[in-house]
């Protein structure tokens, strides 16, 4: 061996390991920088006293209530069902971790606007294996009155719900008689007993309920008017959202059960041998000629994640200077666009575009059109076979869950900037971070995740320690909570899977695509429902 070999062999481990510290510290520092914040403590406290409260500009539960005005009414067990749904959004238990009192008034006001009595129901034969009755709205108020700072404004609103509460639950008493439950012949109706209470209410009472709760007092206080604008615009969001929901309800359930059906398919084929890998996995280390050539597909990596790392610090210098939301979403997507160019670092270094083409994915088995036809084909069948690994990760979660805890639930509140962006009503950043998310990520993640990081970790390890690796990197660098982060990993491995059987990213980049396209639209559809 001569000297200029036996240097080179000499470098390379040390190179290799310096590329890949960098990487794990540059993943791990993007992970840190964007992880969920924790609610600030004294926030926390105040919201656990009641204090402070102003009303909601968007809220989860409010999207339930719409879907309970719209389809209350359908008969059966839906009414009890979407009370449960309800009862579910603040806990279906009243203890020390139950929601703070503003929500746990707000659930009642709901209720009660709604007509539900005080007392839930349950649907005959729909006992949920002995679950607990959820609490009564009289039960919530009571901790309500119970948990609040005794100098909290919630004290006297739910004071005011419990007034309304009393005149829709108790038949006024007849003459020289005592008031008892239920309605009676002559007697006014349970809408007409909560009109005329509403009507007593003071205007400072009335202002009260507006600030603090907003759309769960305008519901409250139009209850019985089925024509008040409150009610007619919910329903009419409802009903669309509902159509949407159904028909995207009903690809899933279809894509789930293809998905059972290829995934089995595969297997078979597999143990038979007729399903054999088409990646091409590159030699081990020190078997590739030129020496840069064994390296470049992690500095590719460690470029990308070092690029979105910079525009991650450059957004929280913005934030900390007060600027726009608006703005700041400007200025991380303009960047990620730029970011692109990342996945041409190879080409920078020397690779000509046909071999870059080849090693990184985007390539077909087959030449021609309907060798890229083919290839999206098995990208529709990929995201079928996806959806069944994110449905058996999220019965496992639910199930590891009970076992530790009981059964306690998922915690999946989490903050989403990009979300909030999307809901922000500004049209042409919809319509950028959509592009962002159904032709960038498709694009560059997969070239990025299951073409460079992949075929890097393909080199020296088996398929699925680089699938797993190359998928945990890919859901450490969003920015969601831990259950997000799970789903978003198992994802990313089956993509992996894919690449290795067709050597083709295409197949991973439809199903991202698909996957993307049908989130991001369910997103912009549920925006508008959690608003006022």
């Amino acid at each position: 061996m001569t000297d200029d070999r036996m240097a080179n062999s000499a470098q390379r481990p040390a190179s290799r390991w310096w590329l890949v510290l960098l990487a794990v510290t540059m993943v791990g520092s993007v992970w840190w920088l964007q992880r969920p914040e924790d609610e600030d403590p004294q926030d926390a406290a105040n919201a656990n006293l009641g204090l402070h409260v102003s009303a909601p500009k968007s809220d989860p539960m409010i999207m339930v209530g719409k879907l309970v005005l719209a389809f209350k009414d359908g008969g059966g067990m839906i009414a009890p069902l979407l009370r449960g749904q309800i009862d579910g959004a603040v806990g279906n238990t009243l203890d020390d971790s139950s929601a703070p009192p503003a929500d746990q008034l707000r659930a009642a006001m709901l209720l009660l606007g709604e007509g539900y009595p005080d007392k839930p129901e349950k649907p005959e034969g729909f006992a949920m294996m002995g679950a607990p009755t959820p609490p009564s709205i009289s039960e919530r108020l009571k901790w309500v009155e119970t948990h609040a700072d005794p100098a909290s404004p919630l004290q006297a609103d739910a004071a005011v719900v419990r007034s309304l509460l009393e005149a829709a639950e108790v038949e006024p008493a007849a003459a020289g008689g005592e008031g008892k439950p239920g309605v009676s012949m002559g007697q006014p109706s349970r809408e007409a007993r909560m009109a005329s209470s509403i009507s007593k209410l003071s205007a400072e009472q009335v202002g009260g309920l507006k600030d603090r709760h907003g759309w769960f007092a305008e519901v409250l206080l139009s209850s019985g008017d089925e024509q008040a604008a409150v009610r007619t615009d919910a329903k009419r969001q409802a009903v669309r959202f509902g159509f949407g929901a159904v028909l995207v309800g009903g690809f899933m359930v279809l894509a789930l059960v293809a998905g059972c059906g290829l995934l089995v398919t595969g297997l078979i084929l597999r143990l038979n041998g007729k399903l054999g890998a088409k990646f091409q996995r590159p030699p081990p280390y020190g078997h590739e000629q030129p020496v840069w050539a064994e390296h470049v597909w992690l500095e590719t990596f460690c470029i990308f994640v070092g690029g979105f790392l910079t525009i991650k610090l450059v957004v929280l210098a913005l934030e900390h200077q007060q600027i726009s939301g608006a703005a700041i979403g400007w200025v991380a997507l303009s960047g990620n666009w730029v970011l692109t160019s990342a996945i041409f670092w190879p080409v920078v270094r020397g690779l000509n575009w046909k071999l870059w083409r080849e090693r990184i994915g985007w390539r077909t088995n087959r030449p021609g059109p309907v060798g890229v036809a083919t290839e999206i084909g098995v990208g529709i069948m990929g995201y079928c076979c996806a959806l069944v690994v994110m449905a058996a990760t999220l019965i496992g979660l639910f199930i590891a869950r009970m076992v530790i805890d009981g059964g306690g639930s998922m915690p999946t509140k989490q903050i989403n900037k990009i979300g909030e962006l999307v809901g922000s009503g500004n049209i042409w950043l919809t319509i950028t971070i959509f592009l962002l998310a159904v032709i960038w990520a498709p694009i560059v993640e997969e070239s990025v995740f299951r073409g460079a990081l992949f075929r890097h970790l393909r080199r020296n390890f088996p398929v699925v320690v680089a699938a797993m690796v190359s998928a945990g990197a890919f859901a450490l660098m969003h920015s969601y909570a831990t259950l997000q982060l799970v789903m978003v990993g198992s994802l990313g491995l089956t993509f992996a899977i894919f690449r290795e059987w067709r050597g083709s990213l295409i197949p991973s980049a439809t199903a991202h695509f698909i996957q993307n396209a049908i989130a991001l639209s369910v997103a912009l559809a549920m925006g508008p429902l959690m608003k006022p």
